[in-house]
């Protein structure tokens, strides 16, 4: 249930949050947020680092609703990007502490457990993972390419 929920509030986040016109140019950001969750979460979960609870369907060990979360995550997180580059750390550092709000949650409702792992690791992987998304979306011209964006901040 505690997936169904996650997944349901990210998708519901992105669709209210991220105007409908921008997510034919933001698509490929969900593509790279969800690849990057994959490889960075496979590798550690086989490393021992975490593990997941096996509550419903799984990939590598990661739950599937988790890897579709990050679709929309990556889509809400590349649209919100702020243009000026002296708030980006910021951005990155507060979606990095929600995250790992989020985290905390699941580990103590039981769907996610630290092995050789700690909350210090999650916000430094968070806040690199976050950033490379960005970065690459941004290399690849996934928000500067496609349609106009408002100035944020």
């Amino acid at each position: 249930m505690g997936w169904i929920i996650f997944c349901a509030l990210s998708w519901g986040i992105a669709l209210a949050a991220v105007p409908r016109r921008h997510w034919r140019t933001l698509w490929p950001a969900g593509l790279i947020a969800l690849a990057t969750i994959y490889a960075i979460d496979s590798t550690l979960i086989s490393l021992g680092a975490y593990v997941y609870s096996p509550h419903g369907p799984a990939a590598a060990g990661i739950p599937v609703l988790y890897l579709l979360s990050g679709f929309a995550n990556g889509i809400t997180l590349t649209s919100f990007n702020p243009r000026r580059h002296i708030y980006r750390l910021p951005y990155v550092m507060l979606v990095a502490g929600v995250f790992l709000l989020a985290e905390w949650v699941m580990i103590r409702v039981g769907y996610f457990c630290y092995l050789r792992w700690s909350y210090w690791r999650s916000f430094l992987l968070d806040l690199a993972g976050f950033a490379f998304v960005l970065w690459l979306a941004e290399a690849l011209g996934v928000q500067r390419g496609g349609a106009p964006f408002p100035e944020r901040i």
